[in-house]
């Protein structure tokens, strides 16, 4: 008599040693099970996916779901295992005998949407991978451990609505494969979790590349970021090239990157996003006179723990009419001049979630101002003028990719110092432009409703 396929585990006792003597077996796409001897009223134990002639994996055991019947980690061993159900829940543990870094990873599991956790003793969740559908490996690599303390790797189901639905999945899944270790020594240059805290930042220098993963859902990195010399521009003069930072942030594939810049206290700066697989870099960045240093800050979704991302920082000369972030802000607004010239050239780069700033110096008559906007065939840019309120003045939203955008006989009086503003409508990773600019002597026609620019304080 051999056992009937898709039975739980408790259902299953009775015919196992029968089918052991008959030689009867599931389908050869499940795991082998066994039954252990047990002792009075011990509970049933069963051994689910018994090793292959493989020397360095062990069988997951259960009774496992509960937090205190996870079973117990053999250093150096996989364990292989399958999920009796969509409910069920198989609980690993282990004891870090030095701080260190777990990297572990879980696939296989057939059409099961299998996802990997980390628990403390009491089984709360400390970090948890859900990043694709079945098939898909999940993974936690280089999660901060502490030496002496018990911890939970725990192989679970994402249960969708249309299953959740359907009553959850009753059969066992394919069999799983759950590596894991942990690594004392962390390689040169990259990061060392737990790093969400100023505490944990590993400290990143002008030239120098970091690495890290974006390992799991949530997962922040911090790097601490000394502000080069004391953060003093090169030279004085508006018009003289000057000193600034370049902080790129690799492509991840699969991920929706994040990279914000904060002050040392935590206050963010600025923030940039991209697309999936695309670089986000915030450019010409000017460190404040007084900085000692600051923090950089990375995140995405969804999580990847096969790659790493790269890090990466550069000192930079600047020409003027380039833009100085951070220029998100009006009071923040990188200065053009204007005041003696009559044709001005200013340049930049935008991402998602960025915007440039720049302001017009005031003159003691009245002047006409043309703006012409050239960007990448792949980006679709917007054009302001803009008051110091922050009311728009007058703005060019030419929809499409590629195409310029452009403000023509745009009154500004004497005294007015008007700012402009480019914004990305469209843009997939970094896009530099060009932005063209004639301040010609003499007076427009007024715009309706009136320009509303706030005089430049004396």
């Amino acid at each position: 008599m051999a056992p009937r396929c898709g039975m739980g585990p408790a259902k299953a006792l009775a015919l196992i040693a029968t089918a052991a003597v008959l030689g009867g077996s599931c389908d050869k796409d499940k795991a082998p099970q066994q039954r252990l001897t047990r002792n009075g009223d011990q509970p049933a134990v069963i051994i689910v996916g018994a090793p292959r002639n493989t020397a360095n994996s062990i069988a997951e055991v259960e009774p496992n779901h509960e937090v205190s019947a996870a079973q117990a980690l053999v250093e150096g061993s996989s364990v292989r295992g399958v999920l009796d159900g969509s409910e069920d829940i198989d609980r690993y543990s282990f004891v870090a005998a030095e701080s260190g870094l777990l990297f572990a990873e879980v696939s296989g599991g057939g059409a099961a949407d299998l996802t990997l956790s980390v628990a403390n003793s009491s089984g709360a969740v400390l970090a948890k991978s859900d990043r694709g559908p079945a098939g898909t490996s999940e993974g936690l690599p280089g999660f901060g451990v502490e030496s002496g303390t018990s911890y939970q790797i725990v192989v679970s189901e994402f249960v969708g609505r249309k299953l959740r639905k359907a009553g959850g999945r009753k059969e066992p899944s394919a069999e799983y494969v759950m590596s894991w270790r942990v690594s004392i020594d962390a390689e040169e240059g990259f990061e060392r979790e737990p790093n969400t805290e100023v505490s944990g930042a590993v400290q990143i220098l002008t030239g120098e590349e970091g690495r890290g993963f974006v390992g799991w859902s949530g997962d922040l990195d911090l790097w601490r970021m000394p502000a080069p010399g004391s953060g003093e521009v090169v030279a004085a003069s508006q018009r003289a090239s000057k000193e600034a930072l370049h902080i790129v942030l690799s492509g991840l594939p699969g991920v929706s990157t994040e990279l914000s810049l904060l002050s040392a206290d935590g206050r963010v700066i600025a923030t940039r996003r991209a697309s999936k697989g695309q670089e986000v870099a915030i450019r010409n960045f000017l460190p404040a006179v007084a900085a000692n240093s600051y923090l950089l800050r990375v995140g995405g979704k969804p999580s990847n723990p096969d790659e790493h991302y790269a890090l990466r920082i550069d000192a930079v000369e600047i020409d003027p009419g380039t833009e100085e972030e951070p220029n998100d802000t009006l009071a923040l607004a990188t200065p053009l001049g204007g005041d003696d010239s009559t044709l001005l050239l200013a340049r930049g780069e935008v991402t998602r979630g960025d915007v440039d700033t720049f302001r017009l110096s005031p003159v003691n008559y009245d002047r006409i101002l043309e703006l012409r906007l050239s960007g990448p065939s792949d980006a679709d840019l917007d054009i302001a003028v803009v008051a110091e309120s922050g009311a728009i003045v007058i703005e060019s939203l030419s929809e499409g990719s590629g195409v310029s955008e452009a403000l023509s006989q745009v009154p500004v009086g004497a005294g007015q110092s008007p700012f402009i503003r480019v914004s990305p409508k469209t843009v997939e990773g970094p896009a530099e432009y060009e932005l063209s600019l004639s301040l010609i002597r003499g007076t427009a026609p007024p715009i309706a409703p009136p320009i509303d620019i706030t005089p430049a304080a004396e």
